[in-house]
Parts: C-alpha cells; structure tokens; sequence
C-alpha cells in the first residue's frame, strides 16, 4: 500500500517522544538549514548561482560553469528535501502516498511566492502566515459563522425580516396619518 512506519526518534541517546521535544528538535534543525542556506547565498557559490539565475548566457560568458553551478544548486534543493522528508516521516511516524496532494504542492509554492522567492527569510515569513492565519481564522471566524447560522435556524430569518417589516409599518402608518385617517384601528 506505500505505507512506511518510521522508527521512534532517538538521537545520541535522547528520546523525542513529546511533541515539545519533537518541536524544539525540528525548530533547531530548521535555524540550522536556514543559516547554512543563508550563508551559502552570500558565498562564491551563492554568487555563481545568482548569476546564473539572473541570466545563464553572461554567467558563462564570465567564466562560471553552468553545469556544475546547476548540478550543484540542485543537489542542495535535494538535500534541504530530504532533511524535510526524514523529519517529517519522523514526526507523522509514517509516510504514504496520501500525504502529498495537489494541495500541498501549490501551499508550498504560495509560501515561498508570498516571503519573496530570492529571501530566505521572506519565505520563512511566508511560511508562518500561510500556516497561521488559517488557524487563527478557523478559531475566530468559524464560531461567529456557526453562531449565525444557529441563530437563523432558530428565529427561523425572523432576525432578518424584523427591521424590514419595522420600516413598512412605519411607512405605512405616515402614509396614514397623511390623508388623516388611522391604519390601526
């Protein structure tokens, strides 16, 4: 079926068997990648793959190897993946093929098109808004919207109709009182 059952996490004799030690141990791992990605960005190889980024044809042209410069920023694109995929394997405790649809795909593209696709740290604030304003709605939005809809089960859209009818009487009655007759007797 695709189903891969992952091991307990243990790591130089520490279990992370918490989600607050698992937490801490993917936050740190996540400080670690974002500061090694930053520093290779502001290195030679960094450089290298900024210029052939911005325009491949001039990049050769000063003398930076295409093929190794592509190879090599792919072979990194990896290496960030499967740090990820090991951590989230260890995490779920399990990995099938359920777990990656469409969805999550264009979720990850939005968070890194959101932080600025050239700024580590704009995708990483990408990542956070994408991830929590979502909950945060869930919390405040959700129960207004289901204490509205309860509320118009119950009045059965009497909620709704009682200012509508109160402004037709009250026309209605100035309609009367205009020809000097009374409406309500």
């Amino acid at each position: 079926s695709g189903v891969i059952t992952a091991q307990k996490m243990q790591i130089l004799g520490f279990d992370f068997d918490t989600p607050a030690t698992k937490y801490l141990l993917v936050l740190s791992i996540v400080v670690l990648l974002s500061l090694l990605a930053k520093n290779m960005v502001r290195s030679n190889i960094g450089r290298c793959w900024m210029a052939v980024r911005d325009m491949d044809v001039a990049a050769e042209v000063i003398g930076i190897r295409l093929m190794h410069t592509k190879l090599l920023a792919f072979a990194m694109g990896a290496s960030f993946g499967g740090v990820a995929g090991g951590m989230f394997a260890a995490i779920q405790g399990f990995i099938s093929p359920e777990s990656f649809v469409l969805v999550e795909s264009v979720m990850v593209l939005s968070m890194v098109v959101l932080g600025g696709m050239g700024n580590i740290w704009g995708v990483i604030v990408g990542a956070l808004l994408l991830s929590f304003v979502p909950e945060l709605l869930r919390h405040t939005v959700d129960p207004l919207q289901r204490s509205l809809f309860g509320r118009l089960i119950v009045d059965g859209g009497n909620t709704l109709t009682k200012t509508k009818n109160k402004h037709v009487t009250n026309t209605t009655t100035k309609m009367g009182a205009k020809r000097g007759g009374d409406l309500h007797t």
